[in-house]
């Protein structure tokens, strides 16, 4: 299988493409930060000499970025079988009081249109797919419920969750699966900046939500379509 991950410079996305490799997938890997998206793909040939791995340097709120991304995938590999959209941003807790329009709109194009622009360009090449094509998103529990402080983000993860419900019925009759994953707290670079104090050893692993997503993908997960699963401990 060829499997796109985006966000995979790092945290949920970087064990996300560690645990595909496990599986054995053709891996293409897109991030913004080139250096570090070069060591995880570096790290994952060096541990899976079997499993191909690209590393694609591309901003996904950029549609002329994504668009050139996925027509790259197209001329090199004809198709596309799972899709994650793992890219996303946040800020520490802010008031709306004091949020700007710029930032707002930054942390919604960061984890909604990134994963829009995605998900409708890599709609062809999923339709190609000789297995079962698939789409994963990355939301948040902080979609689900109310969340004082943080109301750019959660609103835009609660756009993600219903964009991901309708997109599960939209391409049902092209057989393209849509799978949402709503982690709670996990142990990621990002984590530490919005909470400083807090001991990452506590709270969730990136790992968890990994191995969720390599169900996600697999031949039985069928049975669970149009539905936001959320992960935390």
């Amino acid at each position: 299988m060829i499997a796109l991950v985006t966000g995979a410079s790092r945290g949920i996305g970087a064990a996300i493409a560690r645990e595909l490799a496990n599986k054995g997938d053709s891996l293409i890997l897109a991030a913004r930060s080139a250096a570090e998206l070069e060591s995880v793909a570096a790290e994952i040939s060096d541990s899976h000499e079997d499993v191909v791995v690209e590393a694609v340097t591309c901003d996904v709120t950029n549609e002329s970025d994504v668009v050139n991304l996925l027509a790259g995938v197209g001329e090199r590999h004809g198709g596309l079988d799972v899709l994650v959209n793992c890219a996303g941003m946040a800020i520490p807790a802010t008031s709306v009081q004091e949020l700007s329009l710029e930032i707002w709109q930054q942390i919604f194009d960061a984890n909604m249109s990134s994963a829009f622009l995605m998900t409708r360009e890599s709609i062809p090449l999923l339709k190609r797919s000789k297995e079962r094509p698939t789409i994963v998103n990355i939301a948040s529990t902080a979609g689900t419920s109310a969340r004082p402080g943080w109301s750019a983000y959660a609103a835009s993860k609660a756009a993600l969750v219903n964009f991901s419900n309708t997109m599960g019925e939209e391409l049902k009759p092209d057989r393209i699966r849509v799978h949402c994953v709503a982690p709670g707290r996990t142990a990621t670079e990002l984590r530490r900046t919005l909470a400083p104090d807090e001991d990452p050893s506590t709270i969730m692993q990136p790992e968890a939500v990994a191995e969720l997503v390599r169900f996600l993908v697999s031949e039985a997960a069928g049975v669970i379509q149009g539905q936001t699963i959320l992960v935390r401990q």
